[in-house]
């Protein structure tokens, strides 16, 4: 699996406003020197890089050292990367459309950050929905959790409120797809 250059940068964003340069130079050390040397680097937005030293890795070594909770955390992080990628000018186009296009939307966008990655809209109703990732090989449950915290998070900028995200199934624990289960309040 890889993942985008747009994707991890916001890790190290995130562990530096959200915990101190000193918390950014200890997460820094946790991590492989591999994983280290790139994000020392300048990541440039549009490239791929290998999802276990630019990503997972990275997202457990924050979860370990900022959280008592694991999936907790990776929530957390989902959320901030919905916030720092969908700021700015794009918060205004996120209101257009209702939730159900919008939930398609980022169905889709999973494969702009993420490949090899199939993703669908399995369902949509008035307040309900539910998204599957059904190819994405060496996903972790972590990520899951990134994902899960990102769709909370845009579809509360979006305008929807008590957003619900359940990872009800978990290709990274055996199952055919990975499930999430979404939903809001208008």
């Amino acid at each position: 699996m890889e993942v985008k250059g747009t994707g991890i940068v916001v890790l190290p964003e995130y562990v530096r406003r959200r915990h101190g340069e000193a918390a950014y130079i200890r997460w820094l050390g946790s991590l492989p020197e591999s994983s280290r040397n790139l994000f020392q680097s300048t990541v440039r937005l549009s490239d791929w890089f290998p999802a276990d030293e630019s990503y997972l890795g990275p997202t457990a070594a924050a979860c370990r050292m900022f959280f008592a909770d694991e999936a907790a955390g990776a929530r957390e992080l989902g959320r901030f990367s919905a916030d720092y990628a969908l700021g700015g000018v794009y918060r205004m186009f996120l209101r257009l459309g209702s939730a159900g296009f919008f939930i398609g939307r980022a169905a889709s966008m999973l494969s702009a950050y993420l490949r090899p990655c199939r993703s669908r809209v399995e369902s949509v109703e008035d307040g309900r929905a539910v998204v599957q990732i059904t190819e994405l090989p060496g996903i972790h449950r972590l990520l899951e959790h990134r994902v899960a915290g990102w769709i909370q998070r845009a579809l509360e900028i979006h305008g929807c409120r008590e957003v619900e995200v359940a990872v009800t199934r978990s290709l990274a624990g055996g199952d055919a797809a990975t499930e999430f289960l979404i939903t809001w309040s208008k």
